[in-house]
């Protein structure tokens, strides 16, 4: 038997970059894991996780439970069960409020260039002047 963030550890240990691919190329998914947060999250299950579990990834998210009205309320994408489903599929999020970290941090850059680029737009004088 392990515990919930045994299993949980398990995952996060083992990243996959792959799912950054996706990402990248996909504004809704940028948007989720942008606003996903543990307030986002509920445990509904305190068992352990059986030695013999088939689909641990399956366990983990069968014991919390996500406010989707919340989640729709911060990202305002429609398809929000497909996106979610998406993002959990890739392991991109996790059932404790969490991101994959090369995620966050690809997200982090480009909030960073984004911003970058507003201040270097407001401060071009040939933009106000046109």
């Amino acid at each position: 038997m392990a515990t919930f963030s045994e299993v949980l550890q398990e995952f996060k240990s083992n990243e996959r970059f792959q799912s950054l691919i996706i990402l990248e190329k996909d504004s809704e998914l940028q948007k989720l894991l942008a606003v996903w947060e543990a307030d986002l999250i509920t445990r509904i299950g305190n068992s352990d996780c059986p030695d013999d579990c088939p689909d641990k990834w399956k366990w983990l998210w069968d014991q919390v439970s996500v406010d989707d009205e919340r989640l729709l309320v911060r990202t305002g994408i429609l398809s929000l069960k497909q996106k979610t489903q998406q993002a959990k599929e890739l392991k991109l999020v996790y059932p404790d409020g969490a991101i994959h970290k090369k995620a966050a941090k690809l997200l982090k850059n480009k909030a960073s260039k984004y911003l970058s680029d507003a201040v270097n737009e407001a401060d071009d004088p040939a933009k106000e002047e046109g």
